[in-house]
């Protein structure tokens, strides 16, 4: 079986532990971005007719979603920082 850590010198590192927890970050940063894009969204309904307007919100449902985007825009945020530190 080919291994290519083998051939490898033994000091040579593939990713370092700051590179794997950056990119979980910013994979984690943009699911929370579109998860609480989506809770806001889908937060509020409404029903048009002719010149009538009726809408209802779910407030706690938009706080959660914000919470998420919120959370996203940090996670973004951090990992990109980590990324873009050098050793």
């Amino acid at each position: 079986m080919f291994n290519i850590f083998f051939y490898l010198p033994k000091n040579y590192k593939i990713f370092s532990m700051k590179k794997i927890i950056a990119i979980v970050l910013l994979v984690a940063g943009i699911y929370g971005g579109y998860k609480g894009y989506q809770i806001i969204d889908g937060s509020s309904k409404g029903l048009e007719i002719a010149d009538l307007e009726l809408k209802a919100e779910d407030k706690d449902a938009k706080t959660q979603g914000y919470l998420f985007l919120g959370l996203g825009v940090i996670g973004v945020v951090a990992g990109a920082v980590l990324l873009a530190r050098k050793q």
